[in-house]
């Protein structure tokens, strides 16, 4: 699941803002690994003016006093089956911000293997196979992105697609010739 938000296009974060958002893990037993795709917000010291936390029931998986500005934290694993992204601004005039964060549902290995439908990722862990290929980095060292991920994972409609942009355009460059060849003859028979 991807969360983003951005204030682009609007003036700015209001300020006294608190808005916290809950990601309940929609299969049980699983955990939620969470990463930051994109951090771009107010920069504070402390991230006293604008900050992003996330945790679980029992820890925060950022740093306590959250995150700001355009370093984005390492990403975060918890074995809690709920998140919580809590976005907060202070009483100041001015905040800007712009995030995505990539929520995974994931397990450890059982026994050295994934159980089920899961693709074993480079680092230990299980991801719905569902997600392999998706153009997004779930695993988090990007092995689900990378392996078999080549042409033969391309769908039919995507295929039916490059064919027909590939005939298009020979047929577009075989009229240009015609004409070219046409205009040629006629300069000649003419001069």
């Amino acid at each position: 699941m991807l969360l983003k938000y951005s204030d682009w296009g609007y003036s700015t974060i209001p300020s006294n803002y608190n808005c916290q958002v809950t990601i309940l893990s929609a299969s049980p037993g699983r955990g939620i690994q969470v990463r930051f795709r994109t951090l771009e917000t107010t920069i504070s010291v402390g991230c006293s003016q604008v900050r992003l936390t996330v945790g679980d029931r029992t820890r925060p998986l950022t740093p306590t006093n959250g995150v700001c500005g355009f370093i984005s934290p390492p990403t975060a694993r918890t074995t809690d089956d709920r998140v919580y992204v809590t976005l907060t601004t202070d009483n100041t005039f001015l905040h800007s911000g712009y995030f995505e964060l990539l929520l995974t549902e994931f397990n450890y290995l059982v026994n050295g293997n994934c159980t089920g439908n899961d693709f074993k990722c480079n680092n230990n862990i299980c991801i719905s196979a569902n997600l392999k290929c998706n153009g997004y980095n779930d695993c988090d060292d990007d092995s689900d992105e990378i392996e078999g991920c080549g042409l033969t994972t391309l769908t039919a409609g995507v295929i039916v697609g490059i064919a027909l942009a590939i005939i298009v355009f020979l047929i577009v460059v075989s009229v240009l010739g015609v004409f070219y060849r046409r205009r040629r003859r006629y300069i000649t028979i003419v001069g």
